[in-house]
Formats: C-alpha cells, sequence, structure tokens
C-alpha cells in the first residue's frame, strides 16, 4: 500500500496504539484575502518518498492524519479540473451544506510551498512527533 492508503486505513480502522505512534498535522490554506480556500489539496511529503495527503474543508482547514514521525515537506496545490458532468475537480462529488447545497471549488489556487513560495527549495521542513498534533 502506497503511505496515502495506509493512512486512511489506519485511521478508518485504528490499531490500539495508533494515536500514540502517529501524528496529525492541521492548518487552513488561504489565500491573499484571508479567505479559506476549499477544496484544495494539502500534501506532506517524507525524506523517504512517502506521501500523505488531504483535502481542505469549506473553511479552507486541513488535517492530515496518520502520518509516520518524521521531517515533512508541505506543500498545497489545485485539484485538476472534472472530466465527468456535475462533480467537482478531480471528479470528486462536492461536499454539501445542511440545505443540500454544494460548495465548489474556492478559486484556483496556485502550487504553493510551505514557507517557500513556489520553490520547494526554500520550503520549511515540519517535523512531526508521534502522538502530537502539528499545526
Amino acid at each position: 500500500l502506497a503511505a496515502d492508503d495506509a493512512a486512511g486505513l489506519s485511521v478508518l480502522y485504528p490499531t490500539a496504539d495508533f494515536a500514540s505512534s502517529t501524528a496529525v498535522l492541521s492548518g487552513q490554506v488561504t489565500g491573499p484575502d484571508g479567505q479559506g480556500r476549499r477544496l484544495v489539496s494539502v500534501v506532506a511529503i517524507s525524506p523517504n518518498g512517502g506521501v500523505v495527503s488531504a483535502l481542505t474543508a469549506p473553511d479552507g482547514s486541513y488535517s492530515i492524519q496518520g502520518l509516520p514521525p518524521a521531517t515533512y515537506i508541505i506543500y498545497a496545490h489545485p485539484l485538476p479540473p472534472a472530466t465527468q458532468p456535475g462533480l467537482g475537480p478531480a471528479d470528486i462529488v462536492l461536499p454539501t451544506d445542511d440545505t443540500g447545497t454544494a460548495f465548489d471549488a474556492s478559486e484556483p489556487v496556485e502550487t504553493q510551498f510551505y514557507g517557500g513560495g513556489k520553490n520547494a527549495n526554500f520550503s520549511v521542513s515540519v517535523v512531526v512527533r508521534a502522538g502530537q498534533s502539528s499545526a
């Protein structure tokens, strides 16, 4: 299984030591106007190449669960456009509010590395420790 799949399954079906042996990385993706950006992919890449990701919620918040303790490079990027009518970007079913109204994806965002703009070489690494939540 890929790191993303293993993390997802572990979140759904955690072992007794899951919370104490993995970490959570959370935050919010915002635009220049300070508003949260919806349906943006946030990716954590470990030094061994493992990749775990999450989508931002309607308020731009995200939570990447099940991360093995390590140092990660974090970046946010837009989802690819839909290829099927009636679906959101990357052909996902759009989340809805209490009235059933779909939340569209935010205005297009550019790929951004945490602390480094568009250049991964200038990004700031994030250390996550087992049993902890990092923001």
